[in-house]
Order: C-alpha cells, then sequence, then structure tokens
C-alpha cells in the first residue's frame, strides 16, 4: 500500500490532521474549563477592585457602566450596607432575599481583600467573591457570584462538533492531499518512465514539457538536455565504430591480398624466370645467336611485366568484405521500423515528422549500413531545423532504383559547400560555435551508399534542403 509515494503523502496528511485537529479537540477538552473558570476568577477580581474606586453611596450608581460590563460578563452582583439593605443588585432578583440572608448569615466570610474562589462539586460549579467596601465610616457587603453549568455543557457540545469537524477535515483533507500528491507525483512518474526507457538504451525518449517551473521542471529539463546529448554522443560514437570498423577490414583484406599476391607472383613467375636462365645460359655458349636470345629474353620480360599488373589489378580489386554482409531485403520494413524512434526524438524539438514509404522496396542491402545512414540523414535534418517546423522522409521505386529522401525546412546550402560536406569531418560554415559536430555523417552515408552501388547526393528546395540516396532495387519475387 505504502509503496508508492501518492500514498505515503495522503496517509502522512491524514496523520497531520488528525495530530493538529485532534490535538486541538483533546487540548479544548482537558483545559477548556479551566481557562473558562481562571478568566473568570480574574474579571471577578478586578471587578471588586474597581468597586473600590467608586462612590457606593451616589444615587446614580446603577446607571454606572461598570455594571453594565458586569452583567455581560453574566455576573450577579449584589451590594449592601451595613444593615443588609440592598444598593445594587444585578441579574434575576427572585434571588435577592436569599443572597440577602446569606450575606446576613456569613458576613463574617466577607474580607476587604477578598479574592474570587473556584467552588466545584460532582453537581455544579461556580465562581464567587465575597468582598466587604469601608467608604466614609460605612461598610458595603459585596457579592459576585456565576454559575459556570453553562460552561461545562458549552465545552460538551464544543467537543461534540469538533470531532464531527476533525472527521470532515480527515476525509475532505485525504481527497485535497491525493489531489496535490497525484499533481505532484504525476510528474515525477514521467520521469521515472523516462529514465527507465534510457538505462534501456532508448535515448529518444524526452519528458514531456513544461512540467513545472520548480526543481521538477528543472530536473526534467536536466534529464532530457543529458537524453539529446547521450544521443548525440551515440550517433558520433556509431560514426566513429563504423570508420575503425571499415579501417579493419580494410587492413585485413590488404593483408590478405598481400599474402595472395605474394603466392601468385611467386607461382607465376617461375615459368618466365627459368626461361630467361636458360636463355642466358645459352647466350654463353652460342653467340652466334644473340640476338635470337636477347629478343627472347625481353620478350620474357614483357610477359612478365604484363603478369605483375594483371596480378596486382585482380588482387587490388575492391570486391568488398562487406558485399558478403548483405542481403535481400524488404527495405521498406527496415525504415518503417526505424520511424517511430526517430518521430518521438524529433517531437521534442517541437519538429513535425512526416513519412511516405511505399511499400515492398527489395533490395541487396546490409540493414544496419542502411540504418545508420538514415539514421545520419535524419540527425542532420534535426540539427539543422527549428522548433515548428518539418522533417519528411521518401522511400519509393523508381525505376530500377530504390529512391530515399530527407527533407527539413530551413536555411539552404550554398553552392561552394554542397560538395564540401561530404568530405571527412566537413561542418558548414553556419553552424554554431557551440555546437560540437564532428562531420562524420554524411561522409559516412556516402561511403555505405558506394558500398550498395549506388549514388547520394542533395539539392536545395523552396523552403528547405533535401537529401536522397538512390540504390539499385529488387524485384519482390529476388530478380
Amino acid at each position: 500500500m505504502f509503496k508508492k509515494l501518492r500514498n505515503k503523502a495522503v496517509f502522512a496528511f491524514c496523520v497531520f490532521l488528525f495530530l493538529v485537529v485532534g490535538g486541538t479537540c483533546l487540548f479544548y477538552y482537558l483545559f477548556a474549563e479551566d481557562f473558562y473558570m481562571f478568566r473568570k476568577k480574574r474579571i471577578m477580581d478586578e471587578s471588586f477592585q474597581t468597586l473600590k474606586t467608586m462612590e457606593l453611596d451616589d444615587d446614580s450608581l446603577e446607571n454606572n457602566n461598570f455594571f453594565q460590563t458586569s452583567e455581560e460578563e453574566s455576573f450577579f452582583t449584589m451590594i449592601c450596607d451595613e444593615n443588609f439593605q440592598t444598593i445594587y443588585v444585578s441579574g434575576s432578583r427572585t434571588k435577592e432575599k436569599m443572597v440577602k440572608h446569606q450575606m446576613r448569615d456569613q458576613k463574617e466570610e466577607y474580607l476587604e481583600e477578598a479574592e474570587a474562589v473556584i467552588d466545584k462539586d460532582d453537581v455544579r460549579a461556580k465562581v464567587s467573591l465575597k468582598g466587604k467596601i469601608v467608604q466614609k465610616d460605612k461598610t458595603y457587603y459585596v457579592y459576585i457570584y456565576e454559575n459556570t453549568d453553562i460552561i461545562r455543557k458549552s465545552v460538551y457540545y464544543a467537543n461534540h462538533f469538533l470531532i464531527y469537524v476533525l472527521l470532515i477535515l480527515i476525509i475532505l483533507g485525504g481527497i485535497f492531499a491525493y489531489a496535490a500528491a497525484v499533481s505532484i507525483v504525476k510528474p515525477i512518474e514521467k520521469i521515472n518512465d523516462v529514465t527507465k526507457k534510457i538505462t534501456e538504451n532508448d535515448f529518444s525518449v524526452r519528458v514531456e514539457t513544461p512540467v513545472s517551473d520548480d526543481e521538477l521542471g528543472c530536473l526534467a529539463r536536466n534529464i532530457n538536455h543529458m537524453a539529446e546529448k547521450i544521443q548525440r554522443d551515440m550517433n558520433e560514437l556509431n560514426n566513429y565504430n563504423y570508420l575503425l570498423m571499415k579501417k579493419n577490414r580494410d587492413l585485413a583484406r590488404f593483408e590478405d591480398m598481400r599474402k595472395i599476391f605474394v603466392t601468385n607472383v611467386t607461382h607465376e613467375l617461375k615459368t618466365p624466370l627459368a626461361i630467361i636462365s636458360s636463355q642466358v645460359e645459352m647466350l654463353q655458349y652460342d653467340e652466334s645467336k644473340k640476338d635470337y636470345y636477347c629478343e627472347s629474353i625481353m620478350e620474357e620480360i614483357d610477359k612478365m611485366s604484363q603478369m605483375i599488373s594483371q596480378l596486382l589489378g585482380n588482387s587490388f580489386m575492391e570486391d568488398k568484405l562487406r558485399k558478403k554482409e548483405m542481403e535481400r531485403l524488404d527495405v521498406s520494413k527496415v525504415i518503417r521500423n526505424m520511424m517511430p524512434k526517430y518521430k518521438a526524438w524529433l517531437s521534442t524539438k517541437k519538429i513535425e515528422f512526416l513519412s511516405e514509404i511505399e511499400a515492398d522496396c527489395y533490395g541487396k542491402v546490409d540493414p544496419a549500413q542502411i540504418e545508420q545512414a538514415v539514421g545520419n540523414y535524419i540527425m542532420n535534418a534535426y540539427n539543422h531545423t527549428d522548433p515548428g517546423k518539418k522533417v519528411s522522409l521518401l522511400l519509393k521505386k523508381e525505376g530500377d532504383d530504390l529512391y530515399l529522401s530527407v527533407y527539413n525546412e530551413g536555411e539552404k546550402i550554398s553552392e561552394t559547400e554542397i560538395e564540401k560536406i561530404w568530405e571527412r569531418f566537413s561542418q558548414l560554415s553556419q553552424q554554431k560555435e557551440n555546437e560540437s559536430r564532428v562531420g562524420l555523417g554524411l561522409y559516412i552515408v556516402r561511403d555505405i551508399v558506394q558500398a550498395h552501388n549506388g549514388q547520394c547526393g542533395v539539392k536545395n528546395r523552396e523552403r528547405g534542403v533535401e537529401f536522397w540516396i538512390r540504390i539499385p532495387a529488387m524485384q519482390k519475387d529476388g530478380k
């Protein structure tokens, strides 16, 4: 369940809500009543101190704002003189006689420095203050009281309400956390899928951008840049490998030809040398036929010269080893299998990739070399096409040939550079300084096409450049 980051985020958020809101409920349940009573006790003490500063024998005492504030605090306040005649009473006046009776019987409990006390029992709780004020040789008894049963009920109801709030918050918070986790985890899953394909050597994949503008977006852009650089480097590495393999094949073929040449020369020159040797020997004994022997020797020497020329021609004629690797194949299938990878790659640069591949285009080819040649053409188009423009590939039969072309919208190639681009390590003059391409791609294309007895070239179109290849075609039945 918790193997996915999304589930972990939802669970963690719900636990956080439970701890915060649940802790708030518990804290309120344990301390709300005590906090309320403590506040009431302090306000009651302050009220008594305020009463000490007031003229209690003033006839307009009831109009004082103090008593209005006291009633707002739900206090029952009663003030009596020393004869226990009521000077002021607030709240319910039905309690006046009862309270007055208690004041008379409990007057010893009324103190000048009185403080509010909290009285708790199982049935009810109250905060009360019994004070005595002496002014102008007169004594006044002050009784301030509040029944706190209502706060108990309020705390009880509030706790139940908070429990409902906790449940609702956990449900809504879980939904919110899931939505938030999906929005965060989804880009990570995309990045994970791309990196997984990169580990499988598929460097054409890219993270769809923009993922976001935060750290994830920066990571996605860096991964795309890394994949693009790896793909470019792999392409260059394949080109170097091709040159190295070609060089090794040429060296091996040269060594084989050298051995064959030495063997053939050794064998073929035995007869002429034997004739020349006999003619020279006869010349020592019979000088009368000197002209004949000299002419015979020169004739054999001419034969030897022609024989050596013929042997050299036969030995060094380019009957290339790679022809042994070629086979009759449906080039349409070879090219079509390449399209998804290159289409995905070009789309990362916002390049529209179109392809038109005619079916049953058969030829005698090396599929790996044909794929490398077409890949170099597409790589070249990618490097010289701006975002938003098009690259198109065409494969069709034209007479006895297969015609393949890669067209890209972009800058045209100047006539002075058309021939140079096929040379090894050649680069266009308009190539940017910060681009590190070594210019082997087109050189290798030409070499591969020549090995297939074909032709290649480039021509400027109205809105771009088209690179093409022609190689001999074969019928579907192999003829």
